[in-house]
């Protein structure tokens, strides 16, 4: 599921690292680091994904890798890319 979420927004040539980290590491529910415009990586804590799913959170920090800030724009492309990918 995380690949086809992330070919998707960000493309078959963009070298992602997925970390999956508990508070030890980051209190935060997911964070999105872009190392250049071709890489870069994700911590999601699942401890602390509320009312999301983990799909959801790394779909929104997919997001913002490609450029999408928070707003309306990126919350309708948010859930276009929920129901193409994880519904199916």
């Amino acid at each position: 599921m995380f690949k086809e979420i992330a070919v998707t927004i960000l493309g078959q040539k963009y070298d992602l690292s997925l970390v999956i980290c508990t508070d030890k590491i980051s209190r935060h529910n997911t964070l999105a680091y872009p190392l250049s415009k071709s890489e870069g990586e994700i911590l999601l804590n699942p401890a602390h994904k509320g009312q999301y799913s983990v799909a959801n959170l790394f779909i929104h920090s997919c997001a913002h890798l490609a450029g999408y800030r928070h707003g309306k724009a990126m919350d309708k492309y948010e859930n276009k890319i929920a129901k193409d990918v994880t519904m199916g």
